[in-house]
Formats: C-alpha cells, structure tokens, sequence
C-alpha cells in the first residue's frame, strides 16, 4: 500500500509540474491560440481529476496501515495522527474548483474532440 502510494505521489507531482511547466513555456508572453488553450483546460483537468482520486484513495490506504487507531477523531484518548480529519476533509476537492465529472466533460470535450455532455 505505501509504495503505491509512493509512486502514485510521484507521478501525480510530475504531471502537475507538466502542466505548469506547459503553460508557461507555451504563453512566454504571447497571446495563446484555441488550440493551446484547449490543451491546457484537458491537462489541467486531467491533473486535477487524477489527484482528487488519488488523495481520496491514499488516505484510505494509509488507514488501513493504521488499524483501528486510524480512525479516532483528533482530541480523543488514543489519537495517533490527522489522518482521520485528512480523510473526511478530503472529500471536498472531488468538487472543489468543479466536480470531478465536469472536469471529465472538459477532458473529452478540449483533449480529445468529443462534442459536449448533453445535461
């Protein structure tokens, strides 16, 4: 469990530094076309998706290394770690900054040339 967590950390901050590095190599002070913009929303989008995910996903399996223990509320008797707090809070970015299935419409709507989700 700890080392796919490991190495899923990992991949997410490289994707993340992708994107950044992406943007601003791209933009160098020139107006962007369509083009680059739609591959900027689909990468950002993607990263965004990917990392929610993975955060909701590592927590999960960093309480399972825990035990029990894991989920005691902080400023309770036998408290070992934020983890408990970090895992409920960490909901929140599946739909912050858009949910997680509207950056999916983005995803193949800008990446990948699929027309909009009707709603």
């Amino acid at each position: 469990n700890l080392a796919e967590v490991a190495a899923r950390l990992e991949f997410l901050r490289l994707a993340n530094w992708k994107v950044a590095w992406t943007v601003a190599n791209k933009i160098d002070g020139a107006e962007p076309d369509m083009a680059t913009i739609a591959g900027f929303v689909a990468d950002s989008s993607a990263v965004k998706v990917s990392g929610t995910e993975f955060y909701v996903d590592a927590y999960r399996r960093l309480m399972q290394v825990y035990g029990q223990r894991a989920y005691v509320v902080e400023g309770s008797p036998g408290h070992l770690s934020r983890l408990e707090m970090m895992y409920r809070s960490t909901v929140i970015l599946t739909f912050g900054g858009g949910t997680n299935e509207m950056q999916r419409d983005l995803i193949s709507q800008f990446g990948l040339g699929y027309p909009r989700a009707s709603r």
